[in-house]
């Protein structure tokens, strides 16, 4: 399915104004949430079938749930290294010292590098040359979404 994918567009998080945005767990966490685990799916499977000039566009939110933002900007930066000559996973997680996941009650981080790896390693191996990743933040506004942008160049 490689070189099918002109646009994709990800949204991750809680689902809000959709009915169920009201029912929360004791602990006020919300129910209706994007999951880590399917997003970095979908997200991977989604760039990995990009046309060359196609873009993949996600918003992440620091701290909304599992670790999931950290994940997204675990596979984002690995992807902004593939056409480098230098190994795309030394080169995106040297010096991260604990940057990734340090969240109670959730994987550690040598577990969401594994599965960053594992993501990326489907992408460049389905073809994917090289791609160019923007982040786009509010800056000083802590928790403010993150906007990831992935256009294949090659």
């Amino acid at each position: 399915m490689e070189g099918r994918v002109l646009a994709a567009v990800y949204n991750l998080g809680y689902l809000p104004n959709d009915g169920f945005d009201k029912r929360v767990d004791v602990d006020g966490v919300k129910r209706v949430q994007t999951s880590t685990a399917a997003s970095l799916g979908s997200i991977s499977m989604a760039v990995e079938c990009l046309k060359v000039g196609g873009i993949v566009v996600v918003t992440s939110y620091p701290g909304s749930n599992e670790g999931e933002h950290e994940a997204v900007e675990g596979v984002m930066g690995c992807l902004s290294k593939v056409s480098s000559k230098e190994g795309w996973f030394d080169q995106a997680f040297r010096g991260r010292k604990g940057v990734l996941v340090e969240r109670e009650g959730w994987r550690g981080r040598m577990e969401v590098e594994e599965e960053v790896k594992e993501r990326v390693d489907e992408i460049v191996g389905g073809g994917g040359k090289g791609y160019r990743v923007t982040k786009n933040e509010f800056v000083g506004r802590e928790k403010s979404p993150v906007l990831w942008c992935v256009a294949r160049v090659k």
